[in-house]
C-alpha cells in the first residue's frame, strides 16, 4: 500500500514547493483587508482636447478575468471608487509623490480607508468629483459579473492633469494571512492588513486615466519652446479683468515650463491679454512663426481678438511671442508629472514633459542601459510599458526626459518620413529588446526621476543599517507616496521572511524593518533589498521582478491576461504577428520605390533615345546584311 502512495505523496510535495509562499496557507477575510483594482476612464461622447467645466467621465472594469471583483457580491462590501490625482512640478522641482491625492469624494469612505478626510484636498484644487452625478456625498457601486460600469461628474477638470480611478474593496473574501513560507533555514508568518488585488492579472487596457489638454500655452515664436514665468490675463467682454470663475482660481496666471495657462469659464466673450513677459518678445499680431509651429501648436491667438465660448465647447488658444532680431528663448525640459503603476506581469510608466515631441527613457541607474524610449506627443504626454522580464531588479531606473529641436524636424507626410518611422520602430524594438544601447542620464538635458521596482515578489533577508541581519524582525510594506502600512509580516528567528504577489502593492513602495530588540527601524527600498540580498539571490537563482527561480516561473500557470501578452518595452504590443506586419509592409514599400525609381528611369532614357536623332548603324565588315523587303 506505501509503495502505491509513493508516486501520489511525491506530486503533492512538488506541487506544494512550487510556489514558497502557498504552504500551509489559511483562508478568510483579514481585517479592514483592502483590494485596489485599476479601472478606465473614458469621457462620455468622446474626449474633447481642453477639459469642459463640467465632464462626465464613464469608468469601467476590469474585462480581464484574474483582474474581476469577486462574482458573489455579499462577500464585501461593495466598491469604494477612488480618484487618484498625481502632483505635478513646482519651480525646477520634480513631482512630489508625497503630495498625490487620493479621495473616495466622500468624507466618511475617506476616513474608513485611510483614516483621513482627503475631501478638502480636492476642494483646494477646486476640482468637484461626484457619484452619481448631482449627489452631494459620493456612493458606493455595485460590481455585477465582476465588472463595474457607472458614470462619475468632474467639475473644473485642469489640463495637463492625470486623473485616475480606482475600485477598493474591504474584507474581500481572498486567501489571506497568516500564511507560513518555509524555507531552510526557517519560516515566517504573515498576517495581512491591506492588499492590492491586481498584480498576477492586471491589464493595460483596464487601468486608464483621462486627461486633457491645456487651454492654452505661450511659446517662443522662432524656438517653438514653451516659456515660463509669463503672467496671462483674461479678460471680460469688456475688457476688464474677469473674475466670475466658479471657485477661486488666480488671474492672471502665471505659467510654469510647459507655458501652460487654463481658464475654466462659463459660456461668454473674452480676451486674453499678457501682464508680464521677457523683455527681449513681443505679444504681436504678426508674429514671426517658424514654419514648424503647427506640430505642437494650434489656434493661433493674437491681440483683441474675441474669444466665444460656447456651452460644453471649451476653445483653446496658444500664444506666441516673437523675439523679433533678439535671440530666441531656450528653457531646461521639466517633468510636469508622472505615474508609475504595475500592471499584471508589467509596469506602466505615463506622465507628461513640459516640452512638445520630446523623447522620455527608462535608463538604469547603475548599468546607463536604456531599456525604453519613446516619443511625447504634442503635448508632452508619454506612456510606456514594460514587461517584468525586461525590468531590472537590482537597480532603479530614472525617467530621462531630452529635448527635440521641433524647428529641425523634417515634413511628416512624404513616404520617405513614414518608411524611416517604421525602420525606427523596428530598430527601437530590437535594441530595447537586448537591452544593447547605452547612454548616460548625465547626457539627457532636464529632471533626473529615480523609480525603484515594484518588485511583484519578496523573498530574503532583514537587514539593519549597518547590514546586519535582524532575527524577528517585524515587516512593514508602506506606499511610498502616502506613507500608508498596507501590509505587515514578521521574520523568522534567522532574519527571513517572504511575501507572495498577492500581498504587494500596484503602486511604488518600500520596506521597513523593526528590530524587536531595540525597536530600531530601517527604512530600505525595493532595489537596496535586492542589493543586500544579492548573494542569496544569486546563489538560489531567485529573480524577484520576474518571480522566477531557475530560470523557471512561480506564478500559477494560467493564460496570459488578454492585450498583455508579449508587452515590448515601449509600450507597444509586439507579437510575433505584428512584427511579422511591419517586416512585410517595410518590404513591400521598398520594393515599391525601388520599382518606381528604376520605371522613371527606364522612361527618362527611352524618352531621350527618342529625341535624340538616329544614326544609321554600319554592319560590322563581313556580316551579311539582311534581306530587302
Amino acid at each position: 500500500m506505501l509503495k502505491k502512495m509513493l508516486p501520489v505523496f511525491i506530486i503533492l510535495l512538488f506541487i506544494s514547493s512550487t510556489f514558497i509562499g502557498t504552504v500551509q496557507a489559511q483562508t478568510g477575510p483579514a481585517k479592514d483587508k483592502q483590494v485596489w483594482r485599476c479601472l478606465k476612464a473614458e469621457q462620455v461622447g468622446g474626449k474633447t482636447k481642453r477639459p469642459p467645466v463640467d465632464a462626465d467621465v464613464n469608468v469601467s472594469g476590469p474585462k480581464n478575468p484574474g483582474s474581476k471583483f469577486p462574482s458573489d457580491p455579499n462577500t464585501y462590501d461593495g466598491v469604494y471608487i477612488v480618484l487618484v490625482v498625481p502632483p505635478k512640478s513646482q519651480k525646477d522641482k520634480p513631482p512630489d509623490k508625497t503630495k498625490t491625492i487620493q479621495s473616495t469624494g466622500n468624507a466618511e469612505f475617506d476616513k474608513k480607508l485611510f483614516n483621513t478626510d482627503f475631501t478638502g484636498k480636492l476642494a483646494a484644487l477646486g476640482l468637484t468629483f461626484e457619484l452619481p452625478k448631482g449627489a452631494t456625498s459620493n456612493q458606493k457601486v455595485q460590481a455585477t459579473d465582476g465588472s463595474v460600469s457607472f458614470q462619475v461628474h468632474l467639475k473644473n477638470a485642469q489640463g495637463h492633469t492625470n486623473y485616475g480611478f480606482y475600485g477598493v474593496t474591504i474584507n474581500e473574501a481572498v486567501t489571506t494571512a497568516p500564511t507560513e513560507v518555509s524555507q531552510q533555514s526557517g519560516s515566517t508568518l504573515q498576517y495581512g492588513t491591506i492588499d492590492f488585488g491586481e498584480n498576477n492579472t492586471g491589464d493595460p487596457e483596464d487601468c486608464e486615466s483621462i486627461r486633457w489638454d491645456p487651454y492654452g500655452r505661450v511659446f517662443d515664436s522662432r524656438s517653438l519652446e514653451p516659456i515660463p514665468e509669463v503672467k496671462v490675463k483674461l479678460l471680460d467682454e469688456s475688457k476688464k479683468l474677469f473674475s466670475g470663475f466658479d471657485f477661486p482660481l488666480p488671474n492672471p496666471q502665471t505659467t510654469e515650463a510647459d507655458g501652460m495657462f487654463n481658464f475654466p469659464v462659463p459660456p461668454g466673450t473674452y480676451y486674453l491679454a499678457i501682464a508680464t513677459k521677457p523683455s527681449t518678445h513681443e505679444f504681436t499680431a504678426n508674429p514671426n512663426l517658424h514654419k514648424n509651429y503647427k506640430k505642437a501648436y494650434s489656434d493661433i491667438y493674437k491681440p483683441d481678438e474675441p474669444i466665444d465660448e460656447a456651452e460644453g465647447k471649451p476653445e483653446h488658444r496658444d500664444i506666441p511671442l516673437d523675439p523679433g532680431t533678439n535671440l530666441p528663448l531656450h528653457f531646461p525640459i521639466e517633468m510636469i508629472t508622472y505615474d508609475v503603476v504595475k500592471l499584471g506581469q508589467s509596469t506602466k510608466y505615463e506622465g507628461i514633459v513640459s516640452h512638445p515631441l520630446s523623447k522620455v527613457s527608462l535608463i538604469g541607474k547603475k548599468s546607463k542601459k536604456v531599456y525604453a524610449t519613446v516619443d511625447a506627443n504634442a503635448q508632452g504626454e508619454w506612456e510606456i510599458i514594460l514587461s517584468d522580464s525586461q525590468t531590472p531588479q537590482d537597480e532603479k531606473l530614472v525617467i530621462t526626459p531630452k529635448k527635440v529641436d521641433i524647428t529641425k524636424l523634417s515634413l511628416e507626410n512624404s513616404i520617405l518620413q513614414k518608411l524611416a518611422s517604421l525602420l525606427q520602430f523596428e530598430a527601437n524594438t530590437l535594441v530595447s529588446s537586448v537591452y544593447a544601447q547605452e547612454t548616460s542620464p548625465a547626457e539627457a538635458e532636464g529632471q533626473e526621476i529615480s523609480v525603484d521596482p515594484i518588485l511583484p515578489y519578496i523573498e530574503g533577508y532583514a537587514y539593519d543599517v549597518n547590514g546586519k541581519i535582524i532575527p524577528n524582525a517585524q515587516i512593514k510594506v508602506r506606499v511610498d507616496w502616502s506613507g500608508q502600512v498596507y501590509f505587515e509580516t514578521k521574520a523568522d528567528g534567522t532574519g527571513f521572511f517572504g511575501i507572495e504577489p498577492k500581498y504587494l502593492p500596484i503602486f511604488a513602495y518600500n520596506l521597513e524593518f523593526i528590530s524587536p530588540t531595540n525597536s530600531q527601524s530601517t527604512t530600505m527600498t525595493t532595489s537596496g533589498f535586492v542589493e543586500k540580498n544579492q548573494q542569496y539571490l544569486q546563489e538560489n537563482k531567485i529573480n524577484l521582478m520576474a518571480v522566477t527561480k531557475d530560470g523557471k516561473s512561480l506564478y500559477p500557470t494560467v493564460p496570459p491576461p488578454t492585450g498583455s501578452e508579449n508587452i515590448s518595452p515601449t509600450g507597444v504590443p509586439s507579437t510575433s504577428a505584428a512584427q511579422s506586419g511591419n517586416t512585410v509592409l517595410i518590404v513591400v514599400i521598398l520594393v515599391l520605390l525601388v520599382a518606381t525609381v528604376g520605371i522613371v528611369i527606364v522612361y527618362m532614357m527611352k524618352k531621350k533615345d527618342m529625341s535624340s536623332p538616329q544614326t544609321p548603324q554600319i554592319p560590322p565588315s563581313g556580316s551579311v546584311p539582311p534581306p530587302q523587303v
